[in-house]
């Protein structure tokens, strides 16, 4: 270093400027001087007068300004001054200024003249004048190019040299360059295209120290503080001093922690207060607990003995203490899910080696090659060594040169990463993958204690390596174990399903409806050989049987023989990988194992092809590429043997079936061999430990030689309970030839439980959609036939239930048909069985399950017309109404997405026989519903169809039952004395049957006596009565004639009766009659009134007499509804034998959500409610008392009750974008962000600056990026946020938002002007405007055409145009409505409510448009004019019209389009704070549209804070010329 020249004009930059550069190696000089007595910070810009400084413990501090300065002269020195002047004012505890240049101060004492140094010290004597007037002392220090120039001298400074003087290495792209080189030797074991995220890469967070990992560290706040809050609100006031002080000691000790957490800070160094917190958990968990006993005595004593009152928890008393404690158990948990995340974190963050462990093949490469790209991306220094490139050498000298930086010695190398760690601001990551590889076994375990000793020199490198499990102790020295973090990576384990999922969807692939938990899915590089490999060939789904399971890996063992045949030079067709791994299954039979010793497995691999040298043998290619894995294991005499297994479980199972049977079994005695003493006698012994994957491979093998099950000819071998499950895998599996009388037999016999029973049933829906096999969807669907509803669904649909979320076969294949596109090339066969098995899911109680398998089927059929015809055909006379009612709702959905008339004819025809051409349409109303749909779009779309409109149509006929007395209803409700332990769980079902019915939530909300024992939309007169008339119609009738008399009727009416006599509300019935009649009498007598005067009057009064003057309409007795419900369930077969214990405890039962999975008695209590609706609407007048002035109210459809319960056109389970409560994402229709949220200390400044509003034409009218297509957007809804800190909730604090909203409207050319001129004076905010509407409860696929899309219409207007409030000239048509499915509604499938804009449907209808499913409209075409983008693509609210359409039908209507715009730039307080008045900006403008674009103006109003609330001032208005 004695010889170092720097050259300060070639100074390395940073962010492209060379002045940065210098300061970050001033900062990094300046860390060092003071780091170890200070806390040292560095500053951003504007750096208020230093670049850095040191606090020291008694307050003090230095500071550092840097300036990269190449002279001296006046202009230089005031900028000195002016950092200095800053610098003493806004750090006060200043006692050192460091002044860093890189020149020297010459001294040349010249007469007359003033040299550097002495211009120096005069300002250093100004300076610390200035320093004194403010009372303080501060020494001035120079640092210039010489003493510069001493501290880099330094040896620990070598790497900073290197970095900024010398190497051109270390920048961004140097360390992109350097991670490509180890990515290319990663080879196929790093898959960036087909990614699946796993929780293990949180760890490389901790590790790193980034900023995510600090968050997430912080987020731990948010679910504490809101179990405690809830905890809190259910307190008693409590009298108790014990509970009392416990609760406060918990309250004091959890505020504490959240306190912690929100001051917990990014910190790249030093110690972290982790493990402060965790013990403040432990505290608070050992509080809670205390709490949890002190209430559980409390409810105990609130509680009388069982004996005493069986039903004593109920009283309100003893449930608050429960409530209570349950509400303590979900803080408990949240305190225990933080102590753990703590404690584990402070491992990884203190430390700074961590190593990751694993099998082989688990993806270790794979995610430290992600970790490296993610952290590269976001400017975090990293570096990734990979072990194979080790030789037999000093392996810091290997790593320098993978690096390309061979002339830099190590300290150096750790030097120069330092630098650049700290430039960053983060910690810098080493990475060295698989250790046990290359020459790991003879470098590491000398070396790697002295290699990390290099970098364990600076605090600001962390060290991450990765080795196979089974070589730790062989490879990594002890005390570098002890020092280390171990990590486990278990590849996809737990993550098999979504990590298949994400390879067969990237492949184009059917996803497998076999199980894919085999240890072969967990491996990234087989999944993605196996996927490449089937879609090279053409394939689309994987084969089966021995031959199948072979083709699998012989798919990937080709691959690998392609590859090695190229590398050691053999013929590419000669199939020698798979003849290596022959000849080793030979080798494990004979010895009776399952591994060979490595050098063994070397000279049986290698016989096949001689090798020269080991590193180009065969065996060693094999081990290279997963093939065979070498393990270390421990003998029994305590000593390591490195040993050889095939790396491919089920394939080596395979093959040493095979080649046990080769060799062993007789085909025309295929039992002798399994026999006592005979070789494959082991196999057959219950008693011996055999793997299950050979049993399973037996499994399928014999019965595919033989045609006899395995079982069969060797049955001691089921008397091991683990083998039926061997058996049940190998249905999966084995060549359809295979599946015997034998085989059903077999399954028989396992089916002895209730869990192996589900096991069965799952491998069943596994074989449901193979063509050709005997165990198909049709297998099952004949044995699902057998039994009547009630036992069918005691076995049936209580496995529904318990395997729906379990991802095996059933979510496989509801997951499987949801992602099918219309178009998607399927077989018919396959559609078909597909079919079969979702409808056969329809049975079940849980609403999750059956609305999910509901909408696949829906995808599934999109577009496939005939199989929808056959699904009818085959399920329309199933004896379980939950199946037929939504088989009819599958045909609807697909019927709503269909746009061929020719194509949907031959449907319509087969539901119109199925349902209504007998005149007796089945007894439910939603099923009549569907299936109407069906014929409804079927006229809509002007098919060739004949149908009876009066048969598809309200009324229907059917026979009116008999309602059950309340007596007749005693023998079905639970007997409490008839109450014991063992009957306790059935009792309680059949109770909760009755308690629902009539006392409950289904009685309150869904029956609806909440408010009424009587129906408030249902009368009690029959449709063959005169129809129910208002009063209050009658009245206005009555005024209406009485306005029309001529002068001498209305004296004569006056003199005969008092003008309000029947018009008072308020008098009695009978009064008023009498007054009537009185009047009516009088009018007679005086014989004034004409002669159409007089008919008129006789109407209404013959109406109102008709009615005895009742104010209200007569409504149904909900009574007789209830208990027609309550015995139906009953006579539908549910026994409390069947389902008492299911009812009783498996369903959760708390709660009024309607998303839930329910009871079977709750299914059966759903169909008698929607059969009693039916006969209803069949027999009895309808009236909605939500709009009592219509005088016809005729049923119509159960949309007007909202009795629908699921939309079958919708797809969707939730939009990808749309503008909720937080910031929507920026997207090309709306790529406008937001971040000028100024100073915390300025509300009023911020609030009145208009200057940073984001453009609204830019929003008006935007172009796709992809074609640059103009798109004008109809309706926008923006909300930009203040981001909230980790752990706080964004409702706990003072954040500021900015929030904009625009719709547009059709208005006529000529009322332009003074519409415009009128929004100049308005508040859009105040809403003048019409809304767009909502078209809730129809259905997305029946907007614009259906009887419930025109019956919502009329409530809008019906010629659609609307005259906005507060004196505005002209009428406006909307341009918008909304769709809405809520995820709190009985729509399970939804996960999030949708909201989808879709324009209006005389838009549509003038245009042509036809919804194409999700939120897009196209035209006769096919062109897309309309779209909501927001249903697959993040982004905000927004309704986008093509610009050459839209403007095209402007012109020809004569109209053009007008939008307004209402907007808010405020701040939100706290919660408490809600009253508080606050300044804000509020924003208001008017928009039109003209073929150059929009033309307007913005308003904006400063809202100040004063008495005046309405005060605004007006600060700006932006035009848009």
């Amino acid at each position: 270093m004695a010889g170092i020249n720097l050259d300060w004009n070639a100074i390395r930059p940073l962010n492209g400027s060379r002045a940065e550069g210098f300061e970050e190696l001033c900062a990094q000089l300046a860390r060092e001087e003071c780091t170890r007595v200070s806390r040292f910070e560095r500053k951003g810009s504007p750096d208020a007068g230093v670049e850095c400084y040191s606090v020291f413990a008694d307050g003090s501090e230095w500071g550092w300004q840097a300036k990269y300065f190449k002279s001296l002269v006046d202009s230089q020195w005031s900028q000195l001054d002016e950092s200095v002047k800053t610098a003493l004012e806004k750090h006060p505890r200043l006692v050192r200024y460091f002044v860093c240049i890189p020149l020297n101060l010459p001294d040349a004492r010249k007469d007359g003249q003033k040299s550097a140094r002495d211009r120096w010290n005069d300002h250093v004597t100004k300076w610390s004048g200035w320093a004194a007037t403010r009372g303080m002392s501060v020494e001035f220090v120079y640092w210039g190019e010489h003493e510069l120039w001493v501290r880099l001298q330094r040896p620990e400074h070598a790497g900073r040299v290197q970095l900024f003087f010398d190497v051109h290495a270390f920048d961004p792209q140097w360390f992109s360059v350097r991670l490509s080189e180890a990515i290319k030797a990663a080879g196929p074991r790093y898959t960036p295209k087909v990614h699946v995220g796993l929780p293990i890469a949180d760890e490389f967070d901790a590790l790193g120290r980034t900023e995510s990992f600090f968050d997430r560290i912080k987020g731990c706040a948010r679910p504490l503080r809101q179990a405690y809050e809830d905890f809190q609100s259910s307190a008693r006031k409590e009298t108790d001093v014990r509970l009392s002080a416990a609760t406060e000691k918990l309250a004091s000790l959890i505020q504490e922690i959240l306190n912690e957490l929100g001051s917990l800070a990014v910190k790249a160094l030093g110690e972290l207060p982790l493990l402060k917190i965790a013990g403040l958990l432990d505290e608070s968990l050992a509080a809670g607990s205390q709490v949890r006993v002190l209430l559980k005595e409390k409810e105990r004593a609130c509680n009388p003995s069982s004996a005493e009152q069986p039903h004593a928890r109920e009283r309100s008393q003893a449930d608050a203490y429960q409530e209570q404690r349950q509400l303590l158990g979900t803080l408990i948990s949240a305190l225990r899910d933080s102590q753990k995340k703590l404690r584990q974190a402070d491992r990884l963050a203190s430390g700074s080696l961590m190593l990751l462990t694993g099998a082989a093949g688990t993806g270790k490469t794979h995610l430290l090659c992600d970790i490296a790209q993610q952290r590269i991306a976001a400017g975090k220094p990293t570096e990734l060594l990979m072990g194979q490139r080790f030789g037999d050498a000093d392996p810091w000298g290997q790593a320098l040169r993978q690096l390309d930086l061979a002339s830099l010695r190590a300290e150096e190398f750790v030097g120069a990463l330092e630098a650049v760690a700290q430039a960053a601001d983060c910690r810098a990551l080493l990475i060295i993958d698989a250790l046990n590889e290359g020459e790991g076994m003879r470098i590491w375990p000398s070396n790697l204690a002295a290699f990390l000793a290099q970098v364990a020199r600076s605090p600001w490198i962390a060290v991450a390596l990765s080795i196979r499990s089974s070589y730790v102790d062989s490879v990594i020295p002890a005390e570098v174990q002890k020092e280390a973090v171990c990590i486990v990576h278990e590849g996809f384990a737990g993550h098999e399903y979504d990590a298949a999922r994400t390879f067969f969807v990237h492949y184009g692939l059917e996803f497998p409806s076999t199980p894919l938990l085999a240890p072969e899915f967990r491996i990234p590089l087989f999944l993605k050989t196996l996927c490449a490999g089937l879609q090279q060939r053409g394939e689309r789904r994987l084969p089966r049987g021995f031959h199948g399971i072979t083709a699998i890996f012989a798919q990937y063992l080709e691959a690998i023989n392609k590859l090695l045949s190229s590398s050691l030079g053999f013929n590419p067709k000669t199939p020698l990988v798979l003849r290596a791994l022959e000849s080793f299954c030979n080798a494990l039979m004979i010895g009776k194992q399952r591994s060979l010793p490595a050098e063994q497995a070397a000279n049986v691999i290698n016989a096949l092809l001689p090798a020269i040298e080991f590193e180009r043998s065969l065996y060693r290619g094999l081990v290279t590429e997963g093939i065979l894995i070498e393990e270390i294991v421990q003998l029994d005499d305590g000593a390591a043997q490195e040993v050889v297994f095939i790396g491919y479980e089920r394939f080596a199972d395979h093959l040493i079936a095979k080649t046990l049977l080769d060799k062993f079994l007789d085909p025309a005695n295929p039992a002798n061999a399994f026999s006592d003493g005979q070789p494959l006698a082991f196999l057959a012994d219950s008693e011996s430990d055999v793997e299950q994957g050979l049993i399973e491979a037996m499994c399928i093998q014999v019965p595919e030689r033989t045609g006899r099950e395995f079982f069969a000819i060797a049955p001691r071998a089921l008397e091991n309970e683990e083998n039926g499950a061997a058996f049940r895998e190998s249905l999966m599996w084995r060549a359809t030839s295979a599946i015997t009388d034998e085989t059903r037999d077999i399954m028989n016999k396992l089916c002895d439980s209730e869990h192996a029973l589900h096991s069965t049933l799952d491998a069943l829906m596994t074989l449901a959609s193979l063509p050709e096999h005997p165990l198909n969807a049709t297998f099952l669907d004949r044995r699902l036939r057998k039994d009547s509803m009630a036992i069918r669904d005691a076995w049936w649909s209580v496995y529904l239930h318990y395997t729906w979320g379990s991802r095996d076969a059933v979510d496989r294949l509801v997951d499987w048909a949801s992602a099918i596109a219309p178009g998607a090339a399927l077989d018919e066969d396959v559609t078909d069985l597909c079919a079969t098995a979702l409808a056969w899911m329809l049975t079940t109680s849980n609403r999750f399950l059956r609305d999910r398998a509901t909408k696949a089927l829906v995808c599934l059929l999109t577009g496939r017309i005939p199989a929808v015809i056959r699904l009818i055909e085959r399920f329309a006379d199933v004896d379980d109404p939950y199946v037929t009612e939504r088989i009819f709702a599958v045909a609807y959905g697909t019927a709503m997405r269909c746009h061929d008339r020719t194509e949907i004819g031959p449907l319509t025809k087969g539901v119109y026989a199925r349902v209504f051409e007998g005149g007796r349409p089945p007894v439910h109303i939603l099923l009549r519903d569907y299936a109407r749909g069906v014929i409804e779009r079927a006229l809509a779309l002007d098919a060739d169809v004949e149908v009876d409109l009066s048969l598809i149509r309200p009324p229907y006929k059917s026979e009116w039952p008999t309602i059950p007395t309340e007596s007749d209803l005693v023998s079905l409700l639970s007997d409490g004395k008839k109450l014991t332990m063992r009957n306790r769980a059935h009792e309680w079902a059949r109770a909760r049957i009755a308690k629902s019915v009539l006392d409950d939530d289904f009685a309150f909300y869904v029956i609806g006596t909440n408010s009424s024992q009587t129906s408030s939309t249902w009368l009690s007169l029959g449709l063959d009565e005169p129809a129910w008339t208002p009063p209050t119609l009658i009245r206005n009738r009555l005024r209406a004639l009485i306005s029309d008399f001529s002068e001498a009727e209305k004296r004569a009416w006056e003199a005969a009766t008092r003008s309000d006599s029947i018009e008072s509300a308020e008098e009695e019935a009978a009064e008023r009659e009498k007054k009537l009649e009185e009047a009516n009498a009088a009018l007679d007598a005086v014989a004034v009134l004409t002669e159409q005067h007089a008919r008129r009057l006789n109407e209404i009064l013959t109406r109102h007499e008709r009615q005895e003057g009742k104010d209200t309409p007569p409504g149904f007795d909900l009574g007789q509804v209830q208990r027609y419900i309550l015995r139906r369930v009953f006579e539908l077969g549910w026994t409390a034998e069947r389902f008492g214990d299911f009812d009783h405890g498996a369903v959760d039962h708390r709660g009024r959500d309607a998303a839930k999975a329910e009871r079977i008695g709750k299914k059966y209590q759903w169909i008698a409610y929607h059969e009693i609706l039916a006969l209803l609407a069949d027999h009895f007048q309808y009236r909605n008392h939500y709009d009592e002035e219509r005088e016809s109210q005729a049923y119509e459809g159960p949309w007007q009750d909202n009795v629908r319960d699921i939309d079958p056109s919708c797809a969707l389970r939730a939009t990808q974008g749309g503008t909720e409560w937080d910031s929507h994402t920026p997207a090309w229709w709306a790529p406008a962000i937001y971040d000028e949220w100024g100073k915390p200390s300025d509300l009023a400044g911020w609030t009145r600056r208009s200057d940073d509003v984001p453009n609204i034409v830019d929003l008006l009218v935007v172009a796709n990026p992809t074609d640059g297509t103009p798109w004008v957007n109809l309706h926008g809804s923006l909300v930009w946020k203040q981001e909230a800190p980790a752990d706080q909730e964004p409702t706990d604090i003072d954040r500021r938002e900015l929030w904009l909203i625009f719709t547009a409207y059709l208005i006529r050319r000529a009322d332009v002007g003074e519409f415009m001129k009128w929004a100049e004076s308005e508040d859009f905010a105040n809403d003048p405007m019409p809304s767009p509407p909502t078209i809730y409860p129809t259905f997305l696929g029946e907007h614009g055409w259906s009887p419930a899309s025109l019956f919502l219409q009329q409530q809008f207007a019906e010629d659609g145009w609307l005259q906005p409030e507060r004196g505005c000239p002209g009428m406006v048509r909307m341009m918008v409505h909304e769709y809405l499915s809520g995820a709190d509604g009985f729509d399970c499938s939804v996960e999030k409510t949708i909201r989808l804009r879709l324009p209006d449907p005389m838009l549509m209808s003038d245009l042509g448009l036809r919804w194409n499913g999700d939120g897009n409209f196209i035209d006769g075409t096919g062109l897309l004019v309309a779209q909501d983008p927001t249903a697959r693509t993040d982004g905000p609210t927004a309704l986008l019209f093509r610009k050459d359409a839209l403007l095209k039908y402007l012109a020809q209507q004569d109209m053009t389009i007008v939008w307004t715009v209402a907007g808010k730039k405020l701040e939100l307080g706290r919660l408490a704070d809600l009253g508080e008045k606050r300044p804000s900006l509020r924003l208001s403008g008017a928009y039109v549209l003209e073929t150059q674009g929009p033309r307007g103006f913005l308003r904006c109003l400063a809202s100040e804070v004063s008495a005046d609330a309405s005060k605004r001032t007006p600060i700006g208005l932006i035009k848009t010329p």
